[in-house]
């Protein structure tokens, strides 16, 4: 169950606590690895100028545990989710890429060991992890949609900055990024498996539980 703080264990890669902080509002940004990370941190960082703030700056320790710096935890969240299998596929292409060669051969035995271990690196560690310590209700959440950046503009016009921050055109070109994971030609094997292999499907869902425990406690910013 997802109570009042969330609750997970810590991230390696991209630590937890990150995010971008505004100057002028009482708003941050904590960016989750496949969620829109690299058009939304370069949104926020080089077209909004928040500053970027790491885990060991926000966070206090108390003798017995870390938790969020009480100016942070006051602060509204902004944070993007995702579909957990549609982010669980593209983070297996994306390790598997960085680790290895386009052109590799890709065998039934590279296949079996991709699909046994669904956690590989922090692009497919679960996102509740991202937000460890974390108010819920201090959280707002958009979905990873065709309408995330019309969503998230009308969210910071309307209820931060009351003005509108167009996303510029060179921007846009960073999300194609996802284009060319979905052109791999390990992403459409492991798509047609995970579309066929009901097995895989519940062993990825079992891995994600939490996340789909908090995709259906929470409500997405601009939903009906």
């Amino acid at each position: 169950m997802i109570n009042e703080y969330i609750c997970a264990n810590d991230v390696s890669g991209h630590r937890v606590g990150t995010c971008y902080v505004s100057s002028n509002y009482p708003i941050v940004y904590i960016p989750i690895t496949k969620n829109a990370h690299t058009w939304a941190t370069s949104y926020f960082s080089d077209i909004l100028h928040w500053q970027m703030i790491h885990d060991e700056c926000m966070r206090v320790y108390d003798s017995s545990a870390w938790h969020i710096n009480s100016t942070i935890q006051n602060h509204r969240k902004i944070v993007i989710l995702r579909n957990p299998i549609g982010r669980w596929m593209s983070g297996i292409v994306q390790y598997f890429y960085t680790h290895f060669d386009d052109n590799i051969e890709i065998t039934d035995d590279i296949i079996n060991y991709l699909f046994s271990k669904i956690y590989f690196d922090e692009h497919t560690l679960p996102q509740i992890n991202f937000l460890h310590n974390l108010k819920l209700a201090s959280i707002d959440f958009f979905d990873m949609d065709d309408n995330l950046e019309v969503k998230l503009n009308d969210y910071l016009k309307n209820r931060i900055t009351n003005e509108y921050v167009p996303i510029p055109i060179t921007l846009h070109k960073n999300k194609t990024s996802m284009k060319m994971i979905q052109d791999k030609k390990l992403y459409e094997i492991i798509r047609k498996n995970v579309t066929y292999n009901r097995n895989l499907r519940q062993k990825i869902h079992d891995f994600y539980k939490q996340d789909y425990e908090l995709l259906e406690s929470i409500k997405f910013y601009g939903s009906n």
